[in-house]
């Protein structure tokens, strides 16, 4: 009986001796070489299993490992960008709306304060754009909202423009007799129905006439409103013309003198006080220093003007004697005149 135990069964082997075995029962095969694990396992390996050297702990990192969950530090020296001259960097403008003075300096700052002092700049337009566009925005609401209600107020007025003319026609038609407070007294204790029209077209034509005060009162105040804001711009106009009349008294003093000149030249006193726009002022003071200049020419080219003289020797004193003598002589012979010899004499 054939032994079918399995070599493997029974007592104990190393598995270098179980493969051993296995390869022992392989038919030879003159062209398969023997495995060279196999091979080496089969004459160096012992009997029984050796433990296997442990293997070397890898070398201390130069460097500290970085914890787990925490992101290595990059490498400054691989990391860094190249730098760039100065020079090579394209130049930053100084803001539009500095002057000469400020931009000479401009030059003089470092590139970073100059790259600070734009964005700040810009910053700051920006802003102001964004808050100059908002209130034009809401002007621009308020002026039509303004505008709708000036429409129909406008429309209210031309009703109430009617219809007071037509509650006066009506009181008076249909309340001819009423025209005293005993009439008023006497329909309301005989006629209280018809007492009760009376007041009801009383009460809607008062109520008429208030709402035609009251946006007569709006008006004017609108009006006076609008005046003085006009005043206003046009004084500040005057100002930036005239920048020297910001000393109150040297303004008062030549506006008063330009008055004064424009009513010589025909202009009507109560029209000078309709003049306040800056060019009205241009005009006049223009034309009042021309005039005064040619006045201060004229005085001076007169003041310069020589006596004139005759050509010639000037005459001498016995010279001017003797011509008195003979038109005295002339005059005598001529008159025969006592008068005329005496004076001739005393010569």
């Amino acid at each position: 009986m054939a032994d079918n135990t399995s070599p493997l069964e029974g007592e104990h082997i190393s598995l270098s001796d179980a493969a051993g075995g296995l390869l022992a029962d392989l038919p030879e095969t003159p062209d398969r070489p023997e495995p060279e694990h196999i091979s080496q396992q089969t004459t160096d390996q012992p009997s029984e299993t050796t433990e296997q050297p442990e293997a070397p702990e890898p070398e201390a990192a130069s460097e500290e490992t970085p914890e787990e969950g925490q992101e290595p530090e990059p490498d400054d020296e691989a990391t860094a960008e190249p730098e760039t001259e100065e020079d090579d960097l394209p130049s930053i403008d100084p803001p539009a709306h500095w002057k000469g003075a400020d931009k000479a300096l401009w030059d003089q700052l470092p590139r970073a304060h100059q790259q600070a002092i734009a964005d700040r700049e810009r910053a700051r337009d920006s802003n102001t754009d964004k808050a100059l566009r908002e209130a034009a925005e809401k002007r621009k609401t308020a002026d039509a909202e303004l505008q709708a209600y000036s429409t129909q107020r406008q429309q209210y007025q031309q009703q109430l423009e009617q219809i007071v003319p037509a509650l006066q026609a009506s009181v008076a038609r249909e309340f001819s007799d009423i025209t005293s407070v005993a009439d008023v007294q006497k329909l309301a204790a005989e006629e209280p129905e018809r007492f009760a029209q009376w007041q009801a077209q009383q009460y809607a034509l008062q109520m008429a006439q208030a709402e035609q005060s009251k946006i007569k009162d709006e008006q004017q105040k609108e009006q006076e409103k609008a005046r003085s804001e006009y005043l206003s711009q046009a004084e500040q106009r005057l100002l930036e013309t005239f920048p020297e009349w910001q000393d109150t008294g040297r303004g008062r003093r030549e506006i008063s003198e330009i008055h004064g000149y424009l009513a010589d030249e025909g202009v009507p006193r109560e029209q000078l006080s309709y003049m306040v726009e800056d060019w009205q002022y241009k005009i006049a003071r223009k034309a009042m220093k021309y005039d005064q200049a040619q006045r201060a020419k004229t005085k001076a080219v007169q003041k310069s003007v020589p006596k004139v003289q005759k050509p010639g020797t000037a005459p001498s004193k016995a010279d001017k004697a003797a011509e008195g003598r003979a038109a005295r002589l002339k005059r005598l012979e001529k008159t025969g005149d006592l008068t005329d010899a005496v004076d001739l004499l005393m010569q």
